[in-house]
């Protein structure tokens, strides 16, 4: 099952179904379509997912964790003081975003909104996407109040952000304007940071 550019084909089918299901949604994605980005047949898809839902779920696993990898080898994670770090958090998450039309799409996004109330596994696998977001994001958001002595909810504010680049990524894909995203994170930057500071 090894396909000539070196990866598996279970590689190639979550690697095709992140791109398809954040661009065209769960429904809009057929296994077929899954299949042909992949360059694999369906016999290999069911070899490896006994349904499309399966391979959604799988595909958020892997959205999870290379954003788990990300964060945890990300340049700012270097950086000695704790609003540095945050800072830097929240300008990798800007400069993303920012970025050409293709990249600007979130799996958990895409999927929560449509299969939420319908599909448990897929609303679960979202959810668990959320919550590691939001905990890495919030011991970042703890670690530079308590170093400028400021009391926040820094779990809340996590959230915040979070829902702020959820909800940016809708409004953008909506009004088909490259600005709206960066925009929304600016001012939501702008917020957070003066919370954490004290300045607000």
């Amino acid at each position: 099952m090894k396909l000539s550019r070196g990866g598996t084909s279970r590689d190639a089918l979550l690697a095709a179904g992140v791109d398809l299901f954040r661009q065209q949604g769960f429904a809009g994605t057929s296994v077929e379509s899954v299949c042909r980005a992949a360059g694999v047949t369906k016999g290999a898809f069911f070899h490896h997912f006994a349904t499309k839902q399966k391979l959604a779920e799988a595909c958020l696993q892997r959205w999870d964790a290379q954003a788990s990898l990300a964060a945890a080898q990300a340049p700012w994670r270097a950086l000695e003081d704790p609003v540095d770090r945050l800072v830097g958090c929240l300008d990798g998450h800007y400069g993303r975003l920012s970025g050409p039309a293709s990249r600007r799409a979130s799996l958990a996004g895409a999927v929560s909104l449509e299969c939420g109330e319908t599909q448990p596994g897929l609303r679960d696998g979202a959810r668990a996407c959320f919550d590691n977001d939001i905990r890495r994001l919030a011991g970042l958001i703890e670690e530079a109040a308590d170093s400028c002595e400021v009391v926040v909810d820094a779990r809340s504010l996590a959230r915040f952000w979070v829902a702020t680049v959820q909800g940016a990524l809708l409004v953008g894909r909506a009004s088909s304007q490259d600005a709206v995203i960066p925009d929304c994170l600016a001012h939501a930057r702008e917020h957070l940071l003066a919370a954490v500071t004290g300045t607000a």
